[in-house]
């Protein structure tokens, strides 16, 4: 939380000034109640009548400046949580494609909402009620010392014993706190896997498998946040016990002290606001600091830093011919692959067939360095792939995959994804992608909402759309795999007719099988342990 005070000081220091003049104001009336005290007992009414209309004008400024923070301090918490978004982004564009497949995103979403929210809550308002509770304590201290420093030794030593008391219980807080953050992203996770499969339980009659999954996870992380509101509960509990006989302690002496006049009389009056100004200010500060221990996960986990790997070159332009050289590859002791051996020559159109689990997809992952627990080398130009930057191979290669994520926004955005182009280079990619007469079946052609992840959209529009997408954004290289799997025979072949005629283009086409009067079409084909044809 440090960073983004540090970093927001100057509309801090704003609202410093804004809590300041706020709190000077409320300590006007407060002297001015002091003083009618005295008038009271004088029997003065005129200035009896003329403070409380002093005391009136004073709260109709307060209301004003009231209103004035709050708005304010919405504007400056909308910047610190743009901010804390910005960390997270920056924490997810740093992961390797690899550890994004390997993370959840259910976890990733849990972070964005919750945790956003509870370091805001717990946090950041909390740091800005510490500071009003500052400057009333920091007031209220220079003026018992101005009426009596024997008061203000008194009511420093009673609340101070309060603070001191309050450091006790704030690791018990942290650590429960830790916990609820942990059983969010548990929960997340969950109901976002139930309303992805809410469909196929229908489809078997299981809706009550749905009930009972997200009413355990809801159970779980209930009983998790009762367990700590139920810790903080208990350490505010303590201090407000020892908040209370420190109160005692400091009217029985504000009392003696009139009594006794060795303050005037009327002090009584204002003096035990003052006091327990003092002491309140305190308190709230122990239970502010107790908050935001338990705010400091979050905060932890928002400026988590990406993590350290050895910085490596980026991958210069593939000229030649990328080689798989004895490659063997296995998920944990079942083997995929060994000792394979095959060569792309730049430029050249490559099928790669075989059955369904005989690693076409995991090769292509070797490809895009998406998997690198493999013996063997991958060579680019006769170069080891593993001295580059894996994440630098995207800029050469587009990867189709078998299932395709679409966002939730228009044709024309899901292809382009924002940048711009030419009508000529749109058009193109629509025509060798089949894609360019559906539009005539769309309400607004390319500007049509395509739906959550593409609903709107039929599986084979959905593909269609994704080879638009590949091509427009011409990469050197491109990596179908299964792309027209949920395509008909005849667009399907149009898109293979397509990117085979695509001079420039490298391609990769990974499929079950490929009819004997295409394979001639290709460079070469190839299937996973023997050559098909040359």
């Amino acid at each position: 939380m440090k960073s983004f005070m540090k970093h927001y000081k100057f509309e801090s220091s704003i609202i410093f000034f804004e809590l300041l003049f706020q709190n000077l104001l409320l300590l006007g009336s407060t002297l001015i109640t002091m003083y009618m005290a005295k008038l009271v007992m004088e029997g003065d009414l005129r200035g009896i009548l003329i403070c409380s209309a002093g005391i009136m004008i004073l709260y109709l400024i307060l209301h004003l400046l009231f209103w004035s923070y709050d708005v304010h301090l919405t504007k400056v918490i909308a910047k610190i949580n743009q901010a804390m978004r910005e960390n997270l982004n920056h924490q997810m564009l740093s992961k390797s494609v690899e550890q994004l497949k390997k993370g959840d995103s259910g976890e990733y979403l849990s972070w964005y909402i919750n945790d956003l929210k509870e370091a805001e809550e717990k946090g950041i308002r909390n740091f800005y009620d510490a500071i009003d509770e500052i400057i009333k304590l920091v007031l209220g201290i220079i003026v018992l010392g101005a009426i009596n420093w024997r008061l203000l030794l008194c009511t420093l030593i009673t609340t101070g014993m309060v603070y001191v008391l309050s450091h006790r219980f704030g690791n018990d807080v942290k650590q429960e706190s830790e916990k609820v953050s942990a059983i969010w992203e548990k929960f997340t996770k969950a109901v976002k896997e139930q309303i992805g499969g809410v469909r196929v339980l229908k489809y078997f009659g299981y809706q009550d498998r749905f009930q009972r999954q997200i009413e355990g996870e809801s159970k779980e992380l209930e009983k998790q946040r009762y367990i700590y509101v139920k810790t903080q509960g208990k350490a505010t509990l303590k201090i407000r016990g020892i908040n209370s006989v420190a109160s005692f302690v400091n009217n029985m002496v504000l009392f003696g002290m009139c009594a006794l006049r060795v303050i005037p009389a009327e002090i009584f009056f204002g003096g035990g606001n003052l006091i327990n100004q003092v002491k309140n200010s305190i308190l709230t500060l122990s239970e502010l600091r107790v908050a935001m221990d338990g705010a400091r996960p979050y905060f932890e986990k928002i400026n988590r830093m990406a993590e350290e790997t050895e910085k490596k070159k980026e991958l210069p332009m593939i000229n030649n011919e990328i080689e798989f050289r004895n490659l063997s590859f296995a998920y944990s002791e079942k083997p995929v692959f060994e000792n394979l051996n095959l060569k792309f020559k730049v430029g050249g159109k490559y099928g790669i067939i075989g059955k369904s689990g005989s690693g076409k997809t995991t090769l292509l992952k070797i490809l895009l360095g998406q998997l690198t627990s493999y013996s063997g080398e991958l060579l680019f130009d006769g170069v080891d792939a593993a001295v580059y930057d894996t994440e630098s191979f995207y800029r050469q290669m587009a990867y189709i995959e078998q299932n395709v994520f679409l966002f939730h926004t228009t044709i024309r955005e899901n292809i382009t994804l924002g940048a711009e182009f030419q009508k000529e280079e749109l058009e193109e990619a629509l025509r060798n992608s089949a894609l360019y007469e559906d539009l005539k079946s769309f309400p607004q052609g390319l500007d049509t909402d395509v739906g959550e992840n593409g609903d709107c959209l039929s599986g084979g529009q959905k593909q269609r759309v994704a080879v638009a997408r590949a091509l427009i954004h011409k990469r050197n290289i491109l990596v179908v795999d299964e792309g027209t799997s949920a395509l008909d025979k005849i667009n399907a072949k149009k898109i293979e007719t397509a990117l085979l005629k695509s001079k420039d283009v490298t391609l990769l086409f990974v499929s079950h099988h490929l009819e004997e009067k295409d394979m001639q079409k290709y460079t070469n084909v190839y299937c996973l342990g023997e050559k098909v044809a040359q």
